[in-house]
C-alpha cells in the first residue's frame, strides 16, 4: 500500500528559513515522516513498509534526518521501530552529506504541543496522521534546541 502523504504550505510561514531538506521521522510499525523543504513547504507522510521508507529517503535526499530515539519499554513487545532506525541509518551512510541526530521520545512532544501546532496549520493537516504529527515535532525542537532557530520558537508561541 503506497504511503498517505500530505503537501502544504501553513498559513503562517517562517521567514528566512534556508536549511537544507530536513526529515523527522517517528519509527514504529507506522513509521511518521515530516520533510521541511527550504521552501517552507512541508511534505508529510505514514509509512508502513521498510522499502516505503527507503523510497521516501531517496525521493527526499535530506541533509539532515531527525529520529525519535528507540526507548526500550518493557510492556512493548514490538521492535519495528528498529527495522525502520536502521534503514534510515543505512540511508546515511551511503550518503556522506547527510547527517543523522537522534532525540529522546519525550523531548520534542513536551516541547511543541498540540496548542503550538493549532495555531501555526500544523495540526489539521496532520489529522489522522499522530506519527506524522510526531515527526513534526521532532523537526521543529531540531530547528530551535540544535540550530537555535528562534523564529521558529516565537512562532510556536504565538
Amino acid at each position: 500500500m503506497p504511503p498517505r502523504t500530505q503537501h502544504f504550505l501553513p498559513q503562517r510561514t517562517f521567514e528566512g528559513h534556508a536549511q537544507p531538506i530536513i526529515i523527522g521521522l517517528d519509527p514504529g510499525k507506522v513509521t511518521g515522516a515530516a520533510i521541511l523543504h527550504p521552501t517552507s513547504w512541508w511534505t508529510i507522510s505514514e509509512i508502513d513498509s521498510l522499502p516505503a521508507l527507503w523510497d521516501l529517503l531517496g525521493q527526499a535526499r535530506p541533509k539532515v534526518v531527525v529520529c525519535e530515539k528507540f526507548v526500550w519499554q518493557p510492556r512493548v513487545h514490538d521492535a519495528t521501530a528498529l527495522e525502520a532506525i536502521g534503514v534510515a541509518k543505512l540511508y546515511v551512510q551511503q550518503h556522506y552529506d547527510v547527517n543523522m541526530i537522534f532525540q529522546m521520545p519525550a523531548a520534542a512532544k513536551n516541547f511543541v504541543s498540540d496548542v503550538m501546532l493549532r495555531r501555526n496549520d500544523l495540526f489539521n493537516v496532520s489529522k489522522g496522521m499522530r506519527h506524522a504529527r510526531d515527526a513534526i515535532r521532532h523537526v521543529i525542537y531540531y530547528l530551535v534546541h540544535v540550530l537555535g532557530d528562534k523564529s521558529w520558537l516565537e512562532a510556536m508561541r504565538g
